[in-house]
């Protein structure tokens, strides 16, 4: 979005100071294009601020559902948990029966 300028008043005004009159017009004409092109007026901030605050409060709305799901913990989450436990029982027998073993074995091999 452009701002609005006046490329004669603003000729006008460098010609009163002193600057040639081709110079200020040709300086007041670029001056009109790069404000066009790269300004960016107060419409558009506050646009880009409405569009960033929506996307932000979908981004908490989401990640509050998904935190709340998570703390909540689903039946099957639980179940998961309770099946990993058990795995890992499991584990710590089977590997303490294998120490248990290769001990006895050691020590058999050394001591005797």
């Amino acid at each position: 979005m452009s701002i609005p300028f006046d490329t004669l008043e603003y000729a006008k005004k460098l010609e009163t100071v002193g600057v040639p009159i081709a110079q200020a017009q040709l300086q007041s004409t670029h001056l009109a294009e790069l404000l066009g092109k790269v300004v960016v007026s107060p419409k558009d901030l506050q646009s880009f601020e409405r569009n960033l605050s929506s996307r932000i409060e979908a981004w908490e709305l989401r990640f509050r559902v998904s935190m709340k799901s998570f703390q909540g913990g689903s039946t099957t989450q639980k179940v998961g948990f309770s099946a990993l436990r058990r795995e890992l029982t499991h584990f710590k027998w089977m590997l303490a029966t294998l120490l248990v073993i290769n001990s006895s074995v050691f020590l058999k091999l050394f001591l005797c």
